[in-house]
């Protein structure tokens, strides 16, 4: 289900981004400048991003994201900069969608299964992720700026293996600005 859904959803920004140019008065393209704060979670993690536009097509990304489960943890901060597009429709629904490399830093800890030691492990980590939003206009300011709430689903290809990506998955709430 959340493959489905999130294919569809990357599927409708290619086919806008096609129709651009043959848009309605109704439809715009994302401004220059904008930015989101979002957290996601799933079953066994929790996390949040911050983003920023960095021209019409670019987007900066830092996240971080807690992980446990059975007797495993992991917290993990990383920063990307990959491609990002948005559709405002009729003034107050937002459809957005981003994808990008990452790099970052991540600590474990486990239980060793041999041993029964607590073992601690710092690592580099790289890979690729996408995500995909939709949102609803809840404020304009005079100066133009919109706030917008969002939601979405994230996903993630540690070590750009695909296998599972979707796997590694969560579902997030945030808020996304407009300037």
């Amino acid at each position: 289900m959340k493959k489905i859904l999130f294919m569809t959803v990357l599927a409708l920004l290619c086919a806008g981004q096609m129709n651009a140019q043959e848009a309605t008065s109704s439809t715009t393209a994302s401004p220059d400048r904008g930015g989101d704060l979002y957290f996601n979670f799933n079953g066994d993690a929790f996390g949040f991003g911050l983003g920023f536009d960095m021209g019409k097509y670019w987007h900066l990304i830092f996240r971080g994201e807690s992980y446990s489960a059975h007797g495993y943890e992991s917290d993990a901060y990383a920063a990307g900069v990959g491609l990002n597009k948005r559709f405002v429709f009729g003034n107050f629904f937002l459809v957005q969608g981003r994808i990008y490399p990452y790099l970052g830093w991540m600590k474990s800890s486990y239980k060793d299964y041999y041993t029964g030691d607590k073992v601690k492990d710092t690592e580099f980590t790289y890979g690729a992720a996408a995500d995909v939003n939709v949102g609803i206009r809840v404020y304009k300011q005079s100066d133009g700026t919109e706030w917008f709430v969002t939601g979405g689903y994230y996903i993630g290809a540690p070590e750009f293996e695909t296998d599972g990506m979707f796997d590694n998955g969560c579902w997030g709430v945030g808020v996304t600005i407009l300037m």
